[in-house]
């Protein structure tokens, strides 16, 4: 993709980042509204009207963090790749404001997705009860590592589960939390302490988060990408912990005896690489407070849920090719779901969707690359020939 059309692209999911932005605020006001007269004093005002845009709202914000999460690899690409895998259309300095932009992106959604999820009960949103929540992510096959994740938090520590991106770290804890009968709560790449303690608006009323609602209550606090965290909001986190209590905006709160907290990351907080660029050092006082379990790709859960052999045996032959040329492309686990579950509507073909999920961004070049080190042959391995062919005559037609 030329520097003009990343551009563009940018441009309009940044536009629609600040109208759903608007539109939460909007939720919240009405939220907000005094109760009527008759009503509980504790329950909350929550029309079906309002549960319905809240459930529109979360689909809207996690459609777009799934764009912002592909700006965000396509900016590694970009950045770190050799020039003979990705086009140099692109100059140095355009490539540092690229990657810059798109890593904001995601975190401005990050932290969108927790406002709202901290207005709304997340079973509303999705359309179930929280018993429906619990038995649909228990039901879930199981990490090969999971076992020790779960004693980890039983024993009151800490896990942090480090491995490649799209691996089922976020799920795996989300089932450990269950499983220990707490709620789970989660946050993503923490930049600055507020995303964490909470803040008072301009009216004066305190706005809780995930954590402070898991440090107050109990539950499962998990937090995701604690390797592109900033230095600054993980001193917040290591203090509520030796501490033991914590001044939030609206006061002290003591942690509460059922509170867990988990993390994930793409490194062992050694820092960026050339695979995970938006990646800090974490000093030693955070790395001391976790149990580290290494969490990889785990062939037996992926076969578990994709019921595609071709497909399994392409991409994994496809990962030890990527390991081999050391390329900064991420063959995941969830990039195979989803590339399993839109084939199977006659919307996409193999091409199609090795171009829309689980290689996209590449040039004719990068899938070249790609195809001569594959041993694979079957009908995956020719829908790479396909892509080849279609990205080869799209870019001649633009020359």
């Amino acid at each position: 993709m030329r520097r003009k059309q990343l551009i563009e692209k940018l441009n309009e999911v940044y536009s629609a980042f600040e109208a759903l932005k608007a539109e939460v605020t909007l939720l919240r006001a009405q939220a907000a509204q005094p109760k009527k007269e008759g009503a509980e004093e504790n329950a909350p005002v929550t029309t079906r009207k309002q549960i319905q845009d809240q459930a529109e709202l979360y689909q809207k914000i996690e459609d777009l963090a799934k764009l912002a999460d592909t700006f965000v690899k396509q900016a590694e690409n970009v950045r770190y790749a050799n020039p003979q895998v990705v086009t140099s259309a692109l100059g140095s300095r355009f490539q540092g404001e690229f990657v810059q932009m798109a890593q904001e992106l995601s975190s401005g959604i990050s932290s969108l997705r927790s406002t709202l999820l901290d207005q709304v009960d997340l079973s509303q949103v999705s359309g179930t009860n929280k018993s429906d929540r619990v038995r649909e992510v228990s039901s879930l096959p199981k990490h090969e590592q999971y076992s020790k994740l779960e004693a980890t938090l039983r024993a009151g520590l800490m896990p942090m589960l480090v491995g490649p991106a799209g691996t089922g770290k976020s799920t795996a804890v989300e089932q450990a939390a269950y499983a220990l009968g707490l709620d789970f709560y989660t946050a993503n790449r923490v930049q600055l302490a507020h995303e964490l303690t909470g803040y008072k608006n301009a009216m004066g009323e305190y706005q809780p988060t995930q954590f402070y609602h898991a440090y107050k209550n109990g539950g499962v606090f998990f937090l995701d990408e604690i390797d592109g965290s900033s230095p600054e909001a993980l001193v917040t986190i290591n203090t509520a912990l030796a501490q033991g209590y914590m001044n939030f905006p609206n006061g002290r709160v003591y942690m509460h005896r059922d509170f867990r907290l988990a993390a994930a990351g793409n490194t062992y907080g050694t820092g960026a690489d050339a695979q995970y660029v938006g990646r800090n050092e974490l000093d030693a006082a955070t790395l001391d407070r976790f149990v580290m379990i290494h969490w990889d790709y785990d062939r037996k859960l992926e076969q578990d849920i994709i019921k595609d052999g071709d497909l399994l045996d392409f991409a994994w032959d496809l990962r030890r090719v990527v390991a081999k040329l050391n390329l900064p492309i991420i063959i995941s686990t969830r990039g195979l779901i989803n590339t399993y579950k839109i084939t199977q509507s006659q919307a996409f073909s193999k091409a199609d969707a090795l171009e829309s999920v689980l290689l996209e961004g590449l040039t004719a070049q990068d899938v070249l690359t790609l195809r001569r080190e594959l041993k694979c042959h079957n009908s995956w391995a020719s829908a790479l020939n396909t892509l080849y062919k279609n990205l080869e005559s799209e870019e001649l037609s633009k020359s």
